[in-house]
Order: C-alpha cells, then sequence, then structure tokens
C-alpha cells in the first residue's frame, strides 16, 4: 500500500503516531495535548531561539537539562545565559510567561528563579514564531500584543535592547583609534 499521508509512515511506531495524533494540527491542539507534550513545546520554542540567532550570526550553546539557563549566548565581551519561555496561547494582553523553574511533577515543585540564574529571557510566542528578549524580572512577563508585528518586522531590536539593559561594558578602543 502507497504512503498518502505522514500519519502513514508513523503508523508503525506507537510513540511518533501518539505524538504526531496529539501535535499533528498545532497550534490548533487540545490544553491536554498541549499538557502531554509540554516538553516537545518547549523545545520547539528553544529551536525557534536558535534559529533566529543562527540566521542573525550569533552561535547559542545549549547547557544541560537541570540548569537554570537552557542557552549560553557567547559575545564579544561575555556569555550571557539566556532562559527560554515558550507559550502557545494568548491572553487578551498577549502572551503570559510564568517566569518558574521546576514542574508539577518534580519533588521540589515550581519554584521562581533566584536573581543570578540567567541574564536574559527569551520569551517565545510560538504560533507566531516571534520572540522577545528581555532583561526585566518577575515571576511574570508579558509579551503585550501591541508588539508582536514589531517583534516580527525587527527581530533582533528587542535582544539590543535587552542587552543594553544588562550594562554590559563598552568595547575597548583598538589600538590606534583616535
Amino acid at each position: 500500500m502507497p504512503i498518502k499521508t505522514l500519519r502513514d509512515l508513523l503508523a508503525d511506531d506507537d510513540l511518533l503516531r501518539d505524538a504526531f495524533d496529539d501535535l499533528g494540527a498545532y497550534p490548533n491542539v487540545s490544553p491536554e495535548a498541549l499538557s502531554r507534550r509540554a516538553r516537545m513545546i518547549g523545545l520547539a520554542g528553544e529551536a525557534l531561539v536558535d534559529s533566529l540567532l543562527l540566521r542573525h550570526g550569533l552561535l547559542p550553546s545549549p547547557v544541560p537539562d537541570g540548569s537554570s539557563s537552557d542557552r549560553l549566548l557567547p559575545l564579544a565581551r561575555r556569555t550571557v545565559r539566556l532562559q527560554i519561555k515558550t507559550r502557545t496561547r494568548a491572553s487578551a494582553r498577549g502572551y503570559e510567561f510564568r517566569m518558574q523553574k521546576g514542574y508539577r511533577g518534580n519533588p521540589s515543585g515550581r519554584r521562581n528563579y533566584a536573581p543570578g540564574d540567567f541574564d536574559l529571557a527569551a520569551l517565545v510566542a510560538l504560533p507566531l514564531n516571534t520572540v522577545l528578549f528581555t532583561a526585566a524580572r518577575g515571576s511574570q512577563l508579558l509579551m503585550p500584543r501591541a508588539a508582536l508585528a514589531r517583534l516580527a518586522e525587527r527581530p533582533l531590536a528587542s535582544l539590543d535592547a535587552a542587552l543594553r539593559d544588562l550594562d554590559l561594558p563598552a568595547p575597548a578602543a583598538a589600538p590606534g583609534a583616535a
């Protein structure tokens, strides 16, 4: 029998087929499916951030699971630690992000980040392929609806602003520069 669909290719693998059945119509999937596949959604958000940075000549590096940040971003003067948070659905205000680590099933549960756990947050609105970089702190961060078009149009502008907010040292003048 000839293969007609992607699902046909997955028919013999229960794990792949079940994941595809849950997420194949993303973002139009049930809350239960999103909950079951939360790790996959998070990985998709991390991949989107990687893609955005790589497309602009930056070289993010993953860190091991369980770390307080998700990526290291080497820059000329400093390596910046990124914490990536991904959302699938917006509220009336925009995409809202709980800035906590851990998960419900963890014996330690969910808890707030300590001040030095990461330098910048990369907030991902996954259905829109949009990322907001921010140095803001708090237990809740917002990607406002009003910012979405600007973020899509200028994808690294928020990274520039967030890096300015970090107050990184200015580059030293090149030898012989006036």
